[in-house]
Order: structure tokens, then C-alpha cells, then sequence
């Protein structure tokens, strides 16, 4: 499968925030991370900080 686990880093700290995520938008104020079931979860101000399909995992900073 191609999904991925989201990760958000805050102040050098990483944890799990959403799992088998299978798109991901970006918007003006937010990122919008959508699973394969179309749950979805706000990262209110995040940024990318790095995509690693290899590994599927994808992490932001807030």
C-alpha cells in the first residue's frame, strides 16, 4: 500500500498524529491530512518539513 503516517514535530519533539494518511492538502492557514477511509485531521499553521515515500512517513512542523 502506498499510505503514510504523519508526524508532527514541535520543539524538537516528534509524535504520531495520523496514520495510513493517503493524500494530504495544503492550504493558505492549514494542512489537511485525509486516511484511506476519508477521515481527516487539521494541522492548523504547519509546514511540510519532510515527505519520505520510501519509508511512508511524512512529518510537519507546527
Amino acid at each position: 500500500m502506498c499510505e503514510s503516517t504523519v508526524f508532527i514535530e514541535k520543539n524538537g519533539n516528534r509524535t504520531e498524529f495520523m496514520k495510513d494518511v493517503a493524500k494530504i492538502e495544503v492550504t493558505s492557514d492549514s494542512i489537511i491530512c485525509f486516511d484511506i477511509l476519508g477521515d481527516r485531521r487539521k494541522v492548523k499553521g504547519g509546514k511540510l518539513k519532510v515527505a519520505n515515500l520510501i519509508d511512508h512517513s511524512i512529518i510537519l512542523e507546527n
